[in-house]
């Protein structure tokens, strides 16, 4: 009788396993197979492009495509597919349906070509599985897809309005090297203010595409004193910044920082990230400490950037301390606010502390608290599993660490996360 009710469990421990195999919305076929099965089944793609360090990519699969009804309704009208597009057959799809962040999720015809797209993950989806279905439903019905926005210029070939709505579309999706045919029809429109849009999203659409990353044309378009309004010029520079941010080089950085705030003087946002550019490369640091008493001697204003660029300031004078008596000063002074309000006095507390080596215990309370509020934000959780292993909690910062490889969204963190934890491993 024991052995029957061995083999029995067995068995549906078995059964539970193909019954949960057979449960998943996913086929584990090759591109090439789920075409034909979904001519052969009259059926809808549906891929699911993610990547190893994607923790988006992973909420989709914990709190989305494990809900029982999407599952179902996938099973019903997809032949669906789950690709690593860093690995196999993967990697030439992803260049196929210009795949450039994570996740994104392909609604296409039964031959491959894309209907539309999902681009990243909304929580929505989770905590209502009808707003995802009503979502797909939306595309497979044409109600606003970008296959019907495409249909629709190809209807109106001289509705240049329409052809820039399509490009936006395509610019939100990701999706550059599109931009660029429609972009060029722009250009040869009499119009000079239609004409100049066509240039900008043009050279934007080179900046951006990863494939291409050519900063020269937007260069070229700048520097020939067009009649561009201030904001596209704006635009422009804040693109090739975001280029050069990229390649980690300094001297373009600095370059187009001066050029960004040369087109709008009055915009802090650029001025302080300048600064704290400046101090943190060590570069023109006379330049820095003097933007560095403009705000914080500007009226109006009261943020974490005032004590934390005098605090930069005063540490390039051999003082640091002068610097985190300020900012401990602040920091008492924003106690009563939400952390909502003082989230980033705590990171850049924190951060600075870090850096420095200063304030590294309070620095750690700081640390847990912005953490604690961020949940899931990478950068918050590397900064406090420095400070954990400073404060001589190393296995805790381990543990951090293990925890954010869940959800960490950039390949770069997933690299510097993996090697801090093999440092720290060899601490204990």
């Amino acid at each position: 009788m024991k052995n029957i009710t061995i083999l029995l469990g067995f068995i549906l421990l078995i059964a539970g396993k193909i019954y949960s195999q057979d449960d998943k919305p996913f086929k584990n076929e090759t591109f090439a197979k789920a075409i034909s099965q979904a001519k052969q089944g009259n059926k809808y793609l549906l891929i699911d492009f993610y990547t190893v360090w994607c923790g988006s990519c992973k909420a989709y699969d914990k709190f989305v495509f494990s809900k029982p009804e999407i599952k179902t309704f996938i099973k019903g009208k997809f032949i669906a597919l789950s690709i690593d597009a860093e690995k196999g057959e993967g990697t030439e799809l992803g260049k196929k349906y210009e795949v450039l962040s994570y996740p994104q999720i392909i609604i296409a015809q039964p031959d491959g070509k894309e209907i539309d797209r999902i681009t990243g993950y909304d929580s929505r989806y989770s905590e209502n599985p009808k707003e995802f279905i009503n979502k797909i439903n939306s595309i497979l019905d044409g109600t606003s897809t970008l296959m019907s926005l495409e249909n629709d210029v190809r209807s109106n070939p001289t509705d240049m309005p329409l052809k820039e709505k399509l490009i936006q579309e395509y610019m939100q999706r990701d999706q550059y090297s599109k931009i660029m045919p429609y972009a060029k029809e722009l250009m040869q429109v009499k119009d000079s203010s239609i004409k100049n849009k066509g240039e900008f999203y043009y050279c934007y659409a080179l900046i951006e595409d990863k494939e291409i990353r050519n900063p020269q044309p937007m260069i070229n378009l700048l520097n020939r004193k067009t009649s561009l309004i201030n904001d596209y010029v704006g635009a422009g520079y804040s693109s090739l910044l975001k280029y050069y941010l990229r390649k980690n080089d300094n001297t373009n950085i600095d370059f187009y920082y001066k050029k960004v705030i040369a087109a709008d003087s009055t915009n802090w946002y650029y001025k302080r990230a300048y600064a704290l550019f400046l101090f943190e490369n060590k570069m023109n640091i006379t330049k820095a400490q003097q933007i560095a008493e403009e705000y914080y001697n500007t009226k109006d204003i009261v943020d974490h950037y005032q004590p934390l660029l005098m605090a930069y300031s005063y540490s390039y004078q051999n003082n640091i301390e002068k610097g985190m008596n300020l900012f401990d000063d602040y920091m008492d002074k924003t106690s009563a606010w939400s952390m909502d309000d003082k989230q980033w006095a705590y990171f850049y507390y924190a951060d600075f502390a870090n850096k420095h080596n200063v304030r590294l215990a309070k620095a750690l309370d700081y640390a847990k608290g912005v953490s604690d509020y961020r949940g899931q934000d990478v950068g918050c959780n590397i900064l406090l599993a420095e400070l954990l292993v400073k404060n001589n909690q190393t296995q805790a910062g381990i543990d951090i660490l293990k925890k954010s490889l869940e959800y960490v969204q950039a390949k770069s963190h997933y690299s510097e996360i993996n090697e801090l934890i093999k440092q720290y491993e060899l601490k204990k």
